[in-house]
């Protein structure tokens, strides 16, 4: 990771010598994600984020677990996860918390993202860093705002389409075969 105090200097205090949020520990790490701002560019809270992911990956040690349990806690409250709801032209319309009642998606397939932008609230990441995120996603429970386990498609036949009665007599025959 390149050195973030560089790009970004007003968050050069909790990188001072390790220049990098891999070497932070977690309360670096949950201190810098809670200064997140609407104004900070959209790159900068994806490494913030892939950080975060990154360190929980790695301390998977069960005397992490009260660091673990107490940045999640942290984390989950603060409004600093980037949701673009699709009425703006900006990156992101505005930052919200991961809480039960904040009510956003997140678009882990190209064509989900595609379908649903400017229909419901997105997480305003890519496609690779929502990759990248998967311990975090897991560690926050947000598999549930996940569109690959929330959408559903119903095939849209149109208006010509026919039933063919010899096929349907067919399938019908060889159905106990298909049901296995």
């Amino acid at each position: 990771m390149a050195c973030l105090s560089k790009f970004y200097p007003e968050h050069y205090s909790f990188f001072s010598l390790t220049l990098g949020l891999r070497k932070a520990d977690w309360t670096n790490l949950t201190d810098e994600a809670r200064m997140i701002k609407a104004s900070d560019p959209l790159d900068y809270i994806s490494e913030v984020f892939e950080s975060i992911s990154e360190y929980f990956q790695a301390k998977e040690k069960p005397r992490f677990s009260g660091a673990r349990t107490k940045m999640i806690a942290a984390l989950t409250k603060s409004a600093i996860f980037p949701i673009d709801e699709g009425k703006s032209g900006s990156t992101f319309d505005y930052l919200s918390t991961s809480q039960t009642n904040a009510t956003w998606f997140i678009a882990d397939r190209p064509r989900l993202g595609r379908v649903f932008h400017g229909h419901v609230p997105l997480l305003a990441l890519n496609e690779e860093t929502t990759g990248k995120i998967d311990p975090l996603i897991a560690a926050l429970s947000w598999d549930q705002r996940k569109l690959s386990c929330l959408a559903r498609g119903v095939p849209d036949v149109g208006r010509d389409a026919r039933l063919n009665d010899k096929y349907t007599r067919i399938m019908c025959t060889r159905a106990q075969f298909i049901a296995r």
